[in-house]
C-alpha cells in the first residue's frame, strides 16, 4: 500500500510541475499537538504538562497563475504528534518523571490558494489530506533515588487503521513573506478535521500544528 501511495504522489508532483509557472522545495519545523473534546489536559491537574512538540516538515510545491490570485499544489512529508510530561514522585527518597510521546509521520497532499497583497506578501488558505506512513508510542522515565530502575523506557508501533486512523484531513491558513524572487519564509497553521480514533464511536481527538518553513522556488513569481 505504501508503494502505491508513493507512485501516486510522485506522479502528481511530476504532472503539476510540468504545467507550473513556479516550482520549488521547502522545509522547516512544526510545533504540533492534539486538541478536541476528549483531549483536555486541565482534567489531569498541574503535574501533567502538554507542551508543543517540535517536529519537521518537507515538501515540493508547484504554483500556477501570474496574477494576484494563484494556486499551489504541494506533496510532502510532515511529522505530527504530541508529548505529555508528568511528575509522578518528588520527595526525600528521590524523583520520578514520566514522558509519553506520540510520533506520527505523514505524507501530505495540499491544495492552497494564494492571494498576493503585494509582490512580497501572500495570504494562503486551503485544504490538505495526510496519509499516515508510521506511528510510534514512546514511554521515557527520568528517575533518581529509590525510583531508579523502577521503570524502563519503551516504545510501541501504532497499528494504522486499528490503533489510529491512517487518514488525516484538515485546513491550512497562513502567509508567505518573499525575501526575493526565489526565496520565501512561510508561516502556517494546520487544523485537523478528522479524528485520529478509529472506533465506530470515536474519541474527538485531532491533530493541529504551527508550521514554519523556508522555501526556494524556480521559475520566478513575476
Amino acid at each position: 500500500m505504501k508503494n502505491i501511495y508513493t507512485i501516486i504522489l510522485v506522479a502528481l508532483l511530476t504532472t503539476s510541475m510540468s504545467f507550473a509557472q513556479e516550482f520549488g522545495v521547502k522545509g522547516g519545523v512544526s510545533m504540533t499537538n492534539l486538541y478536541g473534546a476528549d483531549w483536555d489536559m486541565d482534567d489531569f491537574g498541574d503535574e501533567v504538562k502538554n507542551p508543543l512538540k517540535i517536529r519537521l516538515n518537507l515538501a515540493g510545491f508547484a504554483r500556477f497563475g501570474d496574477g494576484p490570485l494563484r494556486f499551489t499544489t504541494e506533496v510532502g512529508f510532515s511529522q505530527k504528534g504530541t508529548v505529555v510530561k508528568s511528575e509522578l514522585a518528588d520527595d526525600a527518597l528521590g524523583s520520578l518523571d514520566a514522558q509519553l510521546s506520540w510520533n506520527l509521520n505523514y505524507i501530505d497532499i495540499n491544495a492552497i490558494g494564494n492571494y498576493f497583497v503585494s509582490d512580497y506578501v501572500s495570504l494562503n488558505a486551503g485544504l490538505g489530506i495526510s496519509l499516515m506512513m508510521s506511528g510510534k508510542l514512546k514511554y521515557e522515565y527520568d528517575a533518581t533515588g529509590v525510583y531508579s530502575g523502577m521503570y524502563d523506557d519503551s516504545e510501541e508501533d501504532a497499528e494504522i487503521g486499528e490503533d489510529i486512523s491512517g487518514l488525516d484531513f484538515g485546513a491550512n491558513l497562513g502567509a508567505s513573506f518573499y525575501l526575493n524572487e526565489s526565496m520565501h519564509i512561510e508561516a502556517r497553521y494546520y487544523l485537523g478535521l478528522a479524528s485520529l480514533d478509529t472506533d465506530d464511536d470515536p474519541d474527538l481527538v485531532f491533530n493541529n500544528a504551527i508550521m514554519i518553513a523556508f522555501g526556494y522556488g524556480f521559475g520566478g513569481r513575476y
